[in-house]
């Protein structure tokens, strides 16, 4: 297992690219690290993202979003994941992706700084089993 895998640069790009775009979208006034981003890039090549206050219920709320797109389209195996500011994974994707597509265990996660392409699959964040 090896945690520090490079994802493709012009995926990681394509997704940083996103990410960007969404979060023009955040209020005036806000302060850095009040809001977040979740890219989500299918095995299809569709890309979708949700922006979020840092608040526990409008972070679940997004997520739940996230989540309806994906069911609504067909569109379930994700390919690549961009969790900004790349703190922490978020216990939806460990969860509720595998859930939804059992494929979605080799769904890479990025959790970047800018301009750092690594990442490691959700298998590779799941808690050890006992």
């Amino acid at each position: 297992m090896n945690p520090l895998k490079q994802a493709d640069p012009a995926v990681a790009g394509r997704m940083m690219e996103e990410y960007r775009k969404r979060m023009a979208e955040v209020p005036e006034g806000c302060m850095p690290g009040e809001y977040g981003c979740t890219v989500l890039l299918t095995a299809q090549g569709n890309l979708y993202s949700e922006v979020y206050p840092f608040t526990d219920e409008e972070a679940k709320a997004a997520d739940e979003r996230l989540l309806e797109q994906l069911a609504k389209k067909g569109d379930t195996e994700i390919a690549y994941i961009l969790c900004m500011p790349g703190i922490a994974i978020p216990w939806w994707i460990r969860t509720l992706l595998p859930e939804l597509d059992p494929r979605n265990m080799e769904t890479r996660v990025l959790l970047p700084r800018e301009g750092d392409p690594r990442y490691r699959t959700i298998r590779e964040w799941q808690p050890p089993k006992k």
